[in-house]
């Protein structure tokens, strides 16, 4: 099962983020690449979701994980559309989907025992904020809050007991690095400057995130 959604899964992603590469570069056929990225972008992270239904154990971890995805997949297609509105109300979503992955990892682990490099975290943390935040504008405090969460939900993961399994924990962290280098890549691509592979950087880490929090989890 963990096999062929996973398949289904790298398929998907890799065809949106070709899609993604492709939509800027068209004059002809753009409006078809744009329909199928509107399709395939909120597919993957639906079989995503899927797959967490299927491989995680019953429990309130699984219905908090399936919450959270619920959430990611909304907030992806609310990214999908320009403007402030819209990605506004994609931060809400996505800050509900960390603070129930939160919920997750606390789940898996309900005490804090930080492992010995999370200051490396905590001043990456403090960099990208000082960076970011006055390019921010209007959309400051939002961004602040949802930076303070997804932080929070690195050191969450981070603090998984090895119990769960001998990959479980890894591929926590694993998944909830890459979901801190996928947001970096958007908010410098947004508010610092435009990077060539900006969207398609963030799309790879994001699916990657997502799946290695799912499988994680599921151990």
């Amino acid at each position: 099962m963990i096999s062929t959604i996973s398949w289904a899964i790298f398929f998907s992603a890799c065809t949106t983020i070709v899609l993604t590469l492709n939509l800027n570069h068209l004059k002809q056929g753009k409006h078809l690449v744009q329909a199928l990225y509107f399709l395939f972008k909120p597919l993957t992270s639906f079989l995503i979701l899927t797959l967490a239904y299927f491989i995680m154990p019953e429990g309130t971890a699984k219905n908090w994980m399936l919450l959270a995805l619920i959430f990611c997949l909304i907030g992806d297609i609310a990214l999908m559309f320009d403007g402030d509105k819209p990605f506004m109300a994609g931060l809400l979503a996505f800050l509900i989907g960390h603070g129930l992955f939160i919920a997750v990892f606390l789940k898996l682990q309900p005490d804090w025992l930080l492992p010995a490099w999370w200051p490396i975290m905590a001043i990456y943390a403090l960099v990208m904020l000082i960076w970011l935040l006055p390019r921010t504008g209007k959309l400051a405090p939002a961004v602040f809050v949802y930076m303070a969460v997804i932080f929070m939900m690195a050191f969450a993961a981070a603090n998984v007991s090895p119990a769960i399994g001998w990959h479980g924990k890894p591929l926590l962290m694993l998944g909830a690095l890459l979901f801190v280098l996928s947001d970096s890549i958007l908010a410098i691509d947004r508010f610092i400057k435009p990077l060539p592979l900006g969207h398609a950087l963030t799309l790879a880490t994001y699916f990657s995130a997502l799946w290695c929090i799912v499988v994680g989890g599921s151990a």
